[in-house]
């Protein structure tokens, strides 16, 4: 097990020793090692703000516009980043923290910061959300446990946040309170943040990671760690890429899923418990139109919108109706729901999924309200996401989720204690609550 996966584990155990009420998204070999009981109400709380860091559980420029600017007409104390096309608006969520894009490529981030995750230049915690410095269009965000990561409309890479294990892939080990390039100049189509390594696609289908490789996460065939982008081994084309807590998952340009690193879970699909330095074949031969990566699971989707998932699943959270028994293969999960999109967090035990209709449904892990339903009771088949509201993405955290509709509203569910539901408290909410209006610092 890594000296990251313990740190993780270790931090789960030390908070569950706690009862808080304050409910956050994101992502070697090692011995199964299954979560401690939790007693009532006890949730994982986010990071220390200051002292040494207890790791948890991941160009155009444009002028950043105004808060009342990016809420267009809809500005109000509970909208957020409304008023937009909402085509063009993403949300994401990731450890303690979650960011948005506006239509306009200006990112936005909201909840934890102390290691300057919300790359708005400082490290205190903001709800609501705040613009991250610089001033960069971005097409596409992705946030890990204690860093984020944003490709600008041509495709070049930033990231911002802690550093420690080279996760910004900048060529050192600094932190970062703001967007600093990823070195090598390379034009990528995709990202995924987790909590100690970043992958992503070129725009020529190539897979690169960086960060911590201690459990081959990395998929260069090594376990050494890489502060800048390295090529993950076998020449596939990849379309997409998914970082999980030690594990990495990649689906080839022909809906294939490979998944490499850390599988003391069976998380990697293949059948068996042996961690790979380098991509190994997702038993079944399915096609799959996405792949998600989580805490030593994974889920996917295939083209008809079926879902998928193996690994552990002491919380529930590969859907299929029973708790305990990891799986090696892919199970379906119960209901027979059909999603168009899936999120696993990277540091979570529990996973959403979208429908056609914009209802999002989750299951696994709900000691922080989670998984939307109004209770805090897990489930280990989907539950729907409570409010009626027509969603069209969502995004997975440690203990909380965040979704956007059809008109640009970004909502989130779950854990608070660091303003990570973005509405401005520090408020668990166990249904959607709206993320308040932007501010400027």
């Amino acid at each position: 097990m890594s000296g990251r996966t313990r740190a993780i584990e270790s931090y789960r155990a030390h908070a569950r020793q706690f009862t808080v009420l304050a409910l956050t998204a994101c992502a070697s070999a090692a011995v199964p090692v299954g979560l401690p009981p939790r007693t009532a109400h006890s949730v994982p709380s986010a990071p220390p703000q200051s002292g040494t860091p207890a790791s948890p559980p991941t160009p155009a420029a444009a002028t950043v516009p105004s808060a009342a600017e990016a809420l267009g007409t809809a500005a109000s104390s509970t909208s957020i980043i409304s008023g937009v096309a909402a085509a063009s608006v993403t949300v994401s969520a990731g450890g303690w923290h979650g960011c948005g894009l506006a239509a306009s490529g200006a990112a936005y981030c909201w909840g934890n910061n102390d290691r300057g995750q919300l790359g708005n230049g400082a490290t205190k915690d903001r709800s609501p959300p705040v613009v991250v410095a610089g001033g960069l269009a971005f097409a596409a965000v992705s946030v890990g446990s204690t860093h984020t990561c944003g490709l600008t409309t041509s495709g070049a890479a930033y990231c911002w946040g802690e550093n420690r294990l080279s996760t910004l892939g900048t060529g050192s080990s600094a932190n970062s309170a703001k967007p600093v390039a990823v070195a090598g100049g390379l034009a990528f189509a995709m990202m995924s943040a987790s909590g100690a390594h970043t992958c992503g696609v070129t725009r020529s289908g190539a897979a690169y990671c960086w960060g911590s490789n201690e459990d081959g996460q990395l998929g260069d065939g090594t376990h050494a760690a890489r502060s800048k982008p390295v090529a993950v081994s076998g020449g596939l084309m990849f379309a997409a890429v998914t970082a999980g807590v030690a594990h990495t998952c990649g689906l080839t340009t022909g809906g294939a899923a490979y998944c490499w690193g850390d599988n003391s879970d069976g998380q990697l699909g293949n059948g068996t418990r042996a961690a790979s330095s380098t991509p190994v074949a997702v038993t079944g031969k399915m096609i799959f139109a996405t792949v998600s990566a989580g805490f030593y699971f994974t889920c996917g989707l295939t083209s008809a919108g079926a879902a998928y998932c193996w690994g552990r699943n002491d919380r529930g959270q590969l859907g299929i109706g029973t708790t305990g028994a990891w799986r090696s293969t892919p199970v379906a999960v119960a209901g027979g729901l059909s999603f168009v999109s899936v999120s696993a967090p990277g540091s979570g035990t529990h996973a959403c999924g979208l429908t056609a209709r914009g209802a999002v449904w989750c299951w696994g892990d709900n000691i922080a309200g989670q998984l939307g339903n109004g209770t805090r009771t897990s489930s280990a088949t989907p539950v729907p996401v409570a409010g009626g509201l027509a969603f069209v993405a969502v995004g997975t955290g440690v203990v909380h989720s965040c979704a956007r509709t059809t008109s640009g509203a970004v909502y989130c569910w779950g854990n608070n204690d660091r303003g990570q539901l973005g509405d401005g408290t520090r408020t668990a909410s166990l249904t959607p609550v709206p993320v308040r209006t932007v501010t400027s610092r």
